[in-house]
């Protein structure tokens, strides 16, 4: 019987999220190899959210198994029963193609202990892999494949050498070049070094200062005070930085905020939360923002800017925001001010361009 769900494209992080702690305490993200990770940033998908990039059914064959609540594949299997299961990924229409798709399989027991060499075979049409580190397996080329199909299929035949009862899950990453950093001084040594394009949080931080162009993808921010601020992320002037899957958890103190830019910088944040600060996102003059895809909540303001550009501002849902989005003479991507008719023009396509919820106001203009 085919049993169908969606996977989102789960990043380092996250992935270390739904695996055990204690698998995972090795290394806070799935590390395929000293290279690559596994996370989620692709260019020019857009619009499209990470949770309908792909998604991924399987047949499953030869066992009694099941799919509970949570989209595992729940199998009681005597000892050395074999079963056999074909993974489909249907790639959105919306996308021409996916690069360096790796599949990822996390199998535990009844009592929620993973399950290791010695307890699973399996044989692949691709190689399977085990990685005894991170506890989890994974097939076909360690440096992923490009999904430029509309669907692809994969089977492998399985067996337990313990009767019992298991659970899998599958998961879909991509991999990426990035360095991970578990604390904060790794991070503070990672943003000093020039070289890194890319850095990967994988824990929890204290707010702190970019001082670079860069990308920083996943982990969660604490906001706090530093250089006459209060936030999260505070990114110095003239900077290109992006965000990706970022979570950034206030405490509700007045005058924080969760991404602060100087004058003229550009910032792009995708798929992130922000909640529990004055101001989600804060935009000074001359600086652009590109934000698509994310959560902002539990602010006074989700997004506010002082003669900023703000014309790529899709998919994101602000929830319970004294307002939603505050523009204060905006400009175009040329730096001029917008008259009247352009800044209402600009009003109107972010109100319909996003999702506000239990927000008193939507989008306000300021003179």
């Amino acid at each position: 019987m085919k049993k169908r769900f969606s996977v989102i494209f789960v990043m380092a992080l996250v992935l270390s999220m739904v695996f055990s702690s204690v698998a995972m305490a090795a290394v806070a993200g799935v590390q395929i190899s000293n290279e690559l990770v596994a996370n989620v940033v692709v260019t020019g998908k857009g619009e499209i959210p990470k949770s309908e990039w792909i998604t991924l059914s399987w047949d499953e064959e030869g066992t009694d198994g099941t799919i509970d609540g949570a989209q595992r594949l729940i199998v009681n299997v005597e000892e050395g029963e074999e079963g056999r299961a074909t993974i489909t990924a249907e790639k959105h229409v919306g996308i021409e193609q996916i690069e360096n798709v790796l599949y990822v399989m996390e199998i535990r027991d009844n009592f929620d202990e993973p399950v290791d060499q010695e307890l699973f075979n399996a044989s692949a049409e691709q190689d399977l892999g085990y990685d005894e580190e991170g506890g989890y397996w994974y097939w076909g080329l360690k440096n992923g494949f490009t999904l430029n199909l509309e669907q692809v299929s994969t089977s492998f035949t399985y067996s337990f050498n313990k009767a019992g009862t298991y659970q899998v899950e599958i998961f879909a990453v991509q991999l990426l070049e990035g360095e991970i950093v578990r604390n904060q001084g790794e991070l503070d040594t990672a943003l000093a070094n020039e070289a890194l394009d890319t850095i990967i949080l994988a824990g929890e931080f204290s707010g702190f200062y970019v001082a670079r162009d860069v990308k920083i993808i996943g982990g969660v921010i604490n906001p706090a005070k530093f250089g006459g601020t209060n936030a999260g992320i505070l990114v110095a002037a003239g900077k290109t930085v992006e965000l990706d899957s970022v979570t950034i958890n206030g405490n509700d103190e007045v005058g924080s905020r969760g991404v602060e830019v100087s004058n003229n910088v550009d910032l792009i944040i995708r798929d992130s939360k922000i909640n529990k600060v004055t101001s989600g996102i804060y935009l000074n003059p001359g600086s652009t923002l590109t934000a698509i895809n994310n959560e902002i909540s539990n602010t006074v303001a989700g997004i506010g800017s002082d003669q900023a550009e703000l014309t790529m501002i899709c998919g994101n849902v602000f929830t319970k925001c004294d307002e939603g989005i505050g523009l204060n003479k905006p400009i175009d991507a040329k730096g001029n001010s917008l008259d009247e008719e352009g800044v209402n023009g600009l009003a109107n396509i972010l109100r319909n361009m996003n999702t506000f919820k239990n927000c008193t106001k939507y989008v306000e203009i300021y003179s």
